[in-house]
């Protein structure tokens, strides 16, 4: 194997588990867009913020116009990629990654899928929409969660499918 980022042809000692991606609809991402706006100004007034306000970022270093037309006119017309870092999503966008997660999974036709997401503390943007997703997916009959080390543990013992690639790139 040359590339861990890659699906093998054959199975082979590493197996790379890619975090879950999805795409945002136009209007879920306009949203969250302006709510960090909203935030970014609400910073410079800091008792208009209120509890559990964040130093939102709207990952980008353009200005003015490009940074207006990136961040809210290009995601009104063409939907965004996301990878599900459910820190750097509002809970509507958590909503519709857990619809996309739930779509392929059931496309898969397989008795268990492994997703893996991602956060981090510091780019938590929305601390009640995440534990509101959390304890709808610890309620859920559909989701377990797991460590990665039982998922691991779950490919090598065959109980969770490993998608080998069928020809090179």
């Amino acid at each position: 194997m040359d590339d861990a980022r890659h699906v093998s042809s054959k199975v082979e000692p590493i197996v790379c588990v890619p975090l879950n991606h999805f795409y945002g609809s136009r209007r879920a991402v306009t949203r969250q867009n302006l709510a960090i706006a909203r935030k970014r100004l609400q910073r410079a007034t800091p008792q208009l913020a209120g509890p559990r306000a964040s130093s939102a970022q709207l990952d980008t270093n353009s200005a003015g116009l490009a940074r207006v037309y990136e961040k809210l006119i290009r995601p009104a017309i063409k939907r965004k990629y996301f990878v599900s870092d459910t820190g750097r999503l509002d809970y509507p966008l958590m909503r519709e990654m857990l619809g996309s997660i739930r779509q392929r999974a059931r496309a898969t036709g397989w008795s268990k899928v492994p997703v893996v997401l991602t956060n981090h503390p510091k780019d938590i943007r929305d601390w009640d929409g995440l534990e509101r997703l959390v304890g709808e997916l610890s309620a859920a009959a559909d989701v377990e969660f797991v460590r990665l080390k039982e998922v691991a543990e779950k490919l090598k013992s065959g109980e969770f499918q490993i998608k080998a690639k069928t020809s090179h790139r």
